[in-house]
């Protein structure tokens, strides 16, 4: 990693946090685009139903289901995307431990990305753990906006891309970052306290420098997800059985409807209305 540019102007070396600081706000907007398309997932104790498609509401229902499949359900990823994802439910799962193993993981009073970074080093399964990787994670900045910028700047993706992209670090494993959306968007006040804090940016951090370490050519996750967005999927078919369903359902209710005489108005003895969601649905 660079750890000064050398300003063309003045022929003077600049420290790479100062030149990144500028770009805090870019990061700002970044994490904010890219988790419009994740969808809040509440915990057991007080699970609620939400609309899977809740980050797309500015297109059509028919768009959005297209649009959906192509982020949520493809079948197969790339192999380096799913040994990245192994590696990120691995710590992930130990950082979010409610009490559950035998031995938790340490130093988790720091925050997700401090956590699991100070650990890293250590992780024998991420391959050859050699000095070159030990300085990098080292050197990599204290600030997880700038580690952000940094990881996308050694994946050499494009300005324009760069959204795009950590959207689908995110889309590729939603589970996870369905919690963190419930966590750091949703979440009642003793969440918002909670002894093990995250952030949306502490997520991104943590799968961008996972990324760095399992796939330097990550940037190819941008083509696949161009050629499997131009692919037909499922959508139409989808669409078509529910108007099937539905017509199945209003036709016989219509001609009912149709023959009952209405002439009489008796008022009804009492007027019940029911919440009908998925826990209640039985």
């Amino acid at each position: 990693m660079i750890s000064a540019i050398k300003d063309p102007m003045t022929n003077t070396q600049i420290d790479r946090e100062t030149i990144f600081h500028i770009n805090s706000k870019e990061v700002d907007r970044l994490v904010a685009d890219s988790w419009t398309r994740i969808t809040p997932f509440w915990p057991l104790r007080n699970l609620i139903a939400v609309n899977p498609l809740s980050g797309f509401e500015d297109l059509s229902f028919e768009d959005a289901l297209a649009t959906g499949e192509s982020y949520f359900q493809q079948k197969e990823l790339p192999a380096q995307m799913q040994d990245i994802n192994r590696h990120t439910i691995k710590w992930i799962q130990a950082y979010f431990d409610d009490g559950q193993s035998t031995i938790s993981m340490p130093l988790r009073h720091d925050g997700l990305f401090n956590a699991v970074r100070q650990l890293l080093p250590f992780d024998q399964s991420l391959g050859q753990q050699n000095n070159t990787v030990k300085n990098w994670l080292h050197n990599l900045p204290s600030a997880t906006h700038l580690v952000i910028l940094e990881c996308l700047s050694f994946l050499k993706i494009p300005s324009d891309k760069r959204a795009d992209f950590v959207t689908l670090l995110l889309t590729t494993l939603p589970g996870w970052a369905s919690y963190v959306q419930y966590r750091t968007s949703w979440a009642d006040s003793a969440d918002q306290i909670h002894a093990h804090p995250v952030t949306q940016q502490d997520y991104i951090a943590l799968r961008l420098v996972l990324t760095c370490l399992l796939w330097n050519d990550a940037k190819e996750l941008l083509n696949w997800h161009s050629i499997s967005t131009n692919q037909k999927g499922n959508a139409d078919s989808f669409i078509d059985t529910i108007q099937k369903n539905e017509t199945a359902y209003q036709l016989p209710l219509i001609e009912k409807l149709a023959k009952e005489n209405f002439d009489e108005v008796v008022a009804p003895a009492a007027q019940l209305v029911f919440c009908i969601d998925v826990r209640s649905e039985p």
